[in-house]
């Protein structure tokens, strides 16, 4: 094989060589890109409840950086779902119907935001609500939220405990999804 030939053919696996590296190390930077947008619209919602002088605040917020897509809400008395505020102050043994609430589920939630789901002033005092959010499985508080890229987690509050996970999507339960 003359000298030529070789030359080009060196020179030819070596051009073919360079592209490979060049498209493994482009692909990487778009790879490393995608994760730093996610990681720039990255919501984390926490849910928490709040007592003073004769009432009780629920609290959704937003803890992240990005907007949360609340996809999907569950409020649960003693292991039953409820679908009202109304009707979780019911089951809780309250008469008042003194409260304030603001639409959680089917809302998006900016970053670095919280709102007041649900306020309640009672005559009653607050204990009963205190200790059944206390004891953990008494009132249970599950929200299913988006980023803007639909990667989805699920988050429930079961008194001083809070429990996450990554799904797939969020998909209400027709029978359980709470209403306001």
């Amino acid at each position: 094989m003359p000298i030529s030939s070789r030359t080009d053919l060196i020179v030819s696996g070596a051009a073919i060589f360079i592209s490979l590296c060049t498209l493994v190390v482009l692909l990487y930077e778009a790879r490393i890109t995608r994760e730093q947008q996610r990681a720039a619209v990255w919501p984390y919602v926490e849910i928490g409840l709040g007592f003073g002088n004769g009432g009780f605040v629920v609290r959704t917020a937003n803890q992240g950086v990005g907007p949360a897509r609340i996809r999907a809400m569950e409020v649960r008395v003693g292991g039953e779902p409820v679908r009202t505020w109304q009707e979780m102050l019911a089951a809780l043994g309250f008469t008042s119907t003194d409260f304030t609430a603001d639409r959680t589920n089917g809302r998006v939630l900016p970053g670095q935001s919280s709102i007041a789901s649900f306020g309640a002033q009672v005559a009653e005092p607050t204990g009963p609500f205190q200790e059944a959010y206390l004891q953990g499985e008494r009132l249970v508080f599950e929200v299913c939220y988006c980023s803007v890229y639909d990667d989805c987690w699920r988050v429930q509050a079961r008194g001083l405990e809070e429990t996450r996970e990554e799904v797939t999507a969020c998909t209400p339960d027709s029978d359980a999804d709470f209403q306001r």
